[in-house]
């Protein structure tokens, strides 16, 4: 059974338009009780919250986890716990009527944490909640909204109108059912690689060529900060892609030192083009198979964030059908929409379109309806519709490639949407197609993990702790305030070893500019070291010539006097010889 969430209760001022509201809707929300829910009080139509262990009831519109209660049977049918989602723990009383979380696996007082949930006048949704310890029944306190027990009330079906206050009445607005995750998907999500695809722009990237009014002098670098989520609350994630119009994150260590968990993809090898317009970048991601991502990944941008731990199993689930492991679709908060409501609101805007901006909340919801319009003219069928959530959301390469070839077939302003550098008007709104072809056409499960998309106001405790969570980055006047920056560090203070450590690169920058005064100075003396090895060479190459000179001279000498004496000798033999000969000449004679 289809469940749907009408929060707009919440803003009405009478207790007749809130009794309307819910009377709309009985059909659907009058199912079993067990699940998840909202306590809402009729008197106040504030819902009921836990804050460190203290209960009241909060005026807060959207407290996230505070606000997630499962009721869930105990050991019959007719008595429940209520649990927080939060706190994990049961709501019980004290002697004092006071109340009090007890831990689940605590058996120490268990009756205290019964409670009746008795239908109000058989009308949908609205209970006394009765404690079985001593049958009294949970009510505000009206001067500061905290919760107590009141006096036991004798229940008379015949009279109630005038037995029961306001303030001890309720609704039970159902949420979402809880989840079993079975054995199989927890087997067969351990061999499944989930990997995290990420949209990333750098607007104060001088290379790009950016229109004035977006470019940024300086950002929040809340891709950073995102980062940090991601290794804190989902380590299981196998690679992070960042697709982008730049080369590179100037915050991030160099692609060789993070190629092993952050790869970069450039927009141009996605879309064909590089583009400030997400459309046909998310149009385009069953192409990223090429590139080694996941069959089923994670696709958020850089101002998503995880405020809580998730496992593959609250994302994924095997289909028994199909025998593949496939994403949930995520959201809490269904819509019934009448075919005929959608297109003449569709038709209403479309006629507009001319006097539209992408910026404009009509161009917003006529981007919706537009979504919703092509399943309902190609499809035929009575579409149930969901909130859009800016958050992390699962996604599987074959269903988008199915999404694109019915896009492209089937949508005459196809080109307009998968090939437009700037936002187009009549574009459908990418991430809401997915979620509602998921749900219409493909049947997938829901898992209704509560997110938050926070103003610049909510950018605090408790909203950082929801497990899902987007921040308006976009407003202006929030890239100027640096106390965001600071919340958001506060928040996620642990720096992955991907990040360059300014302080560490500040040091480093240090020891480089001594270095390299040290190489000048060594430099210099280098340099007058070798001037003066120089001069010093050429006074022993000076002195070595000259002696070698000198010797070569004396060599010369010596062999001249050597050579003219032996050449007196040589001369006086030979005379002795030429008149030894004639002597002996004359002897003969």
């Amino acid at each position: 059974m289809i469940i749907i969430i009408i929060f707009s209760f919440l803003f009405y001022d009478t207790q007749c338009q809130v009794k309307n509201s819910i009377n709309t809707t009985t059909e659907i929300l009058n199912t079993e009780i067990e699940g998840v829910y909202k306590i809402v009080s009729i008197y106040n139509k504030y819902p009921l919250s836990i804050n460190e262990n203290n209960l009241f009831f909060s005026d807060e519109k959207d407290g996230g986890e505070f606000q997630r209660f499962s009721i869930t049977y105990t050991y019959s049918n007719s008595y429940y716990f209520i649990i927080s989602k939060k706190e994990n723990k049961r709501i019980g009383i004290d002697e004092q009527n006071r109340m009090h979380m007890y831990k689940i696996e605590d058996d120490k007082d268990i009756e205290r944490t019964y409670w009746k949930l008795i239908n109000y006048n058989n009308e949908p949704n609205i209970f006394l909640i009765q404690n079985v310890y001593n049958n009294k029944f949970l009510e505000i306190k009206k001067e500061n909204n905290k919760v107590r027990c009141k006096n036991k009330i004798e229940y008379d079906p015949k009279n109630k109108l005038d037995q029961v206050k306001n303030e001890n009445k309720f609704y039970l607005l159902k949420l979402y059912q809880e989840l079993k995750v079975r054995p199989i998907d927890i087997e067969m999500l351990k061999k499944e690689p989930i990997d995290i695809v990420m949209k990333y722009t750098d607007y104060t990237d001088k290379s790009l060529d950016i229109p004035n009014d977006r470019r940024k002098e300086k950002d929040l670098e809340e891709l950073k900060y995102s980062k940090r989520s991601i290794f804190k609350y989902v380590p299981w994630i196998r690679k992070i892609y960042i697709v982008m119009p730049n080369t590179k994150v100037r915050f991030f260590k160099s692609i060789e030192e993070i190629k092993d968990k952050i790869v970069y993809i450039q927009d141009k090898d996605i879309a064909g083009f590089n583009t400030l317009n997400p459309d046909p970048i998310q149009f385009n991601l069953f192409k990223l198979e090429k590139f080694g991502v996941s069959k089923n990944f994670i696709y958020m941008d850089d101002s998503c964030f995880f405020g809580g731990g998730l496992n593959k199993q609250d994302l994924f689930y095997y289909d028994d059908e199909t025998k593949k492991v496939v994403p949930y679709i995520i959201n809490n908060n269904f819509q019934g929409k009448n075919k005929e409501e959608i297109i003449n609101k569709y038709n209403e805007l479309f006629n507009k379109k001319d006097t539209l901006t992408p910026n404009d909340n009509d161009a917003w919801s006529l981007s919706l309806l537009t979504s919703e319009k092509l399943l309902i003219d190609n499809y035929n069928i009575s579409l149930i519709t969901l909130e859009v959530f800016h958050s992390a959301l699962p996604l599987n390469i074959d269903d988008l490639k199915e999404i694109y070839d019915f896009i492209t077939s089937k949508y005459k302003n196809s080109n307009e949407t998968i090939n437009s550098h700037e936002k187009n008007i009549l574009a459908p709104q990418p991430q809401h197609l997915f979620s509602l072809y998921a749900l219409n056409i493909k049947k997938r499960k829901v898992n209704s993990i509560f997110s938050n998309y926070l103003s610049k106001s909510q950018i605090k405790n408790p909203f950082l702790y929801t497990k899902l969570i987007g921040i308006k980055i976009e407003e202006k006047s929030m890239i100027q305030d640096s106390n965001i920056k600071d919340v958001l560090e506060s928040r996620y203070p642990d720096k992955s070893k991907f990040e360059i450590d300014y302080e560490e690169k500040k040091e480093v920058e240090k020891k480089e500019v001594g270095k390299k005064e040290e190489e000048e100075t060594t430099y210099i003396n280098r340099t007058e070291l070798n001037r003066i090895e120089n001069r010093l060479r050429n006074k022993l190459n000076y002195y070595i010539i000259a002696h070698l000179g000198l010797i070569i001279g004396i060599l010369v000498v010596i062999f001249v006097i050597i050579f003219y004496f032996f050449d007196i000798f040589n001369k006086n033999k030979l005379s002795k010889r030429g008149y030894g000969r004639i002597r002996t000449a004359a002897i003969i004679k």
